[in-house]
């Protein structure tokens, strides 16, 4: 951390769907969206009566070929999400499903050492303000009496 720089922290909910990037600034909080190009899951139908999936051995429709395109889709996503970061002390990564371990990892190989200390836990579906009101809670920052969350301002105080 520089020392004429002020302890930089953020949060973040990261899933399939979008990621919410939660900021401090000098005078509040920041939110930030990003939505996923991410196929929401769906299971196949099985085959013939089975109880498991039907998926062609090759080709453009089978298993491998989805699951390498998925995946270049989610290093993407994620790479737009890390891009947005600003110079970080200290990253709390929140979501549901495999995404936040995922991100978490994304996080650890591309920023190395930059931000010393990331955080990442599971939580359930919270909207925008709980969100924040957690993220804050979970660095000890203490909210105005009210606060109002506007996608892409600062945070105010009413």
């Amino acid at each position: 951390m520089n020392k004429g720089r002020v302890h930089a922290i953020a949060g973040i909910w990261i899933d399939r769907q979008k990621a919410l990037l939660f900021t401090q600034q000098e005078t509040g909080w920041s939110v930030a969206s990003f939505p996923s190009e991410l196929e929401p899951k769906h299971r196949a139908t099985g085959g013939r009566g089975k109880s498991l999936p039907y998926l062609h051995e090759t080709g453009p429709y089978s298993a491998q070929h989805h699951a390498h395109h998925e995946a270049q889709r989610r290093e993407a996503f994620f790479a737009e999400v890390i891009a947005a970061m600003p110079e970080l002390d200290e990253l709390l990564i929140l979501g549901r499903g495999p995404s936040p371990a995922l991100f978490h990892n994304a996080v650890l190989n591309a920023l190395k050492q930059k931000c010393p200390r990331v955080t990442c836990m599971r939580s359930q579906e919270l909207t925008p303000l709980q969100l924040l009101q957690k993220v804050q809670s979970f660095f000890g920052w203490k909210a105005p009496r009210k606060a109002m969350l506007i996608p892409g301002q600062m945070v105010q105080a009413l």
